[in-house]
């Protein structure tokens, strides 16, 4: 049995956070993973798409089409009797001789209108009878299945464009640190304090990036030149984004449910999304749907930890994000298209993440300063089209 050491022998204590020479921070993992880490793998992973577009002002603007929509809405029931149809929002979108199908009743209608399109749409109804329909509920939706022309007719309405332009800022974002002239000069085991300082702010810069993409609002200072760019939650949020909005209240996120929401989230767009997730949903289909959860080697190598999950609809890239969790959003998750997502801003390096070490690479400081200040630094902004190819399901209950 060893003896203990007597008490009596210890002279005296150093307090440790005096000795910076203790600190040696080992890091044996790439380069890759040192920098990137995991708590910032939506803009690692827009950084590896290498999708960056140019823009002339600290606000870019672009136009998509957002009128594929081919269902028509009923603001009112129709009765068997009737020969219109009451579609106040949704009317514009109709032209004479179109076809309309309602799957609930099996029944078709032609719209007769002439002239200017209202909200009163006439019809034959029950196509071809016109006659022996069935009643149709408010609220209930019709399929546009194509349009019917009488020989010799007359040229339909067209339809025109109407582009509305859609817009965000490039934001600024600065990270500086630096050192005395002491401490640059003080030989330390391991890296020195600056290259110590390089690795641990770039992660800390990341995060910032990270948080603006994701979480950040659109808005402009009128009184000074602050401009700070709308984020994913920014976009998805917007009233009349057309993004799909799961609301969880109440209800209990099973398989079906989650089927049912991932049905709704890849209608559109890419069959290959990326779901960014809480702890709530990542713990939900860990327990209903463990086994279709493989980790995806090849984004690994990238000190990535995604898992794919295979659905009917195409494959999910499944990743559990920390900063849901840090800032109390353990309750939400995002289905991501991620070709429809752009990083904009000027076309210069500020445009790009980039360390800046002053002209002469000797650091930013003002002149007599007894140290060197270096800093990450980036100007941009994010670009989301076609809102109703994301999704957001939100409100899941803890398991």
């Amino acid at each position: 049995m060893p003896t203990l050491m007597d008490a009596t022998m210890v002279a005296g204590a150093t307090d440790t956070t005096d000795l910076l020479s203790n600190r040696i921070p080992i890091d044996m993992s790439p380069d890759i993973s040192r920098k990137n880490e995991n708590n910032s793998p939506f803009t690692t992973i827009l950084d590896m798409q290498n999708k960056f577009q140019t823009c002339t002002t600290k606000k870019f603007e672009w136009m998509e089409r957002d009128d594929y929509a081919n269902t028509v809405t009923l603001t009112g029931a129709f009765t068997a009797a009737g020969s219109t149809l009451t579609i106040a929002n949704d009317y514009t979108r109709l032209r004479l001789g179109d076809m309309l199908y309602h799957p609930g009743t099996s029944q078709a209608f032609r719209v007769t209108t002439s002239g200017t399109m209202d909200a009163s749409v006439d019809v034959t109804p029950n196509f071809p009878t016109g006659s022996g329909g069935s009643n149709i509920a408010n609220g209930e939706a019709l399929y546009i299945m194509s349009n019917a022309q009488a020989e010799w007719s007359e040229v339909r309405q067209l339809m025109s464009s109407s582009p509305a332009a859609k817009y965000n800022y490039i934001q600024t974002i600065r990270n500086p640190f630096g050192v005395s002239g002491r401490l640059k000069d003080t030989a330390l085991i391991g890296p020195s304090e600056m290259e110590y300082l390089d690795q641990d702010e770039y992660r800390a810069f990341s995060r910032e990036r990270e948080l603006a993409l994701m979480f950040g609002v659109r808005g402009l200072q009128s009184s000074t030149t602050i401009t700070s760019s709308g984020g994913i939650y920014y976009w998805l949020t917007q009233s009349g984004s057309g993004a799909v909005n799961h609301d969880m209240t109440g209800k209990v996120l099973s398989l079906s449910q989650f089927n049912g929401f991932l049905a709704d989230a890849m209608l559109l767009g890419s069959s290959e999304k990326m779901l960014v997730t809480g702890r709530n949903v990542m713990t939900a289909i860990n327990g209903f749907a463990y086994d279709k959860l493989q980790v995806n080697m090849d984004l690994s190598e990238w000190g990535l930890n995604i898992m794919n999950y295979s659905s009917p609809w195409g494959m999910v890239r499944v990743v559990y994000h920390k900063l849901f969790t840090d800032i109390g959003m353990d309750d939400e998750a995002w289905v991501i298209d991620m070709g429809e997502l752009t990083r904009r801003g000027l076309d210069s390096e500020r445009s790009t993440p980039h360390l800046n070490t002053g002209p002469t690479g000797t650091g930013i400081q003002d002149p007599g300063v007894d140290g060197v200040i270096y800093e990450y630094a980036v100007e941009e902004g994010l670009q989301l089209t076609h809102a109703d190819r994301h999704a957001r399901i939100y409100n899941v209950a803890a398991a």
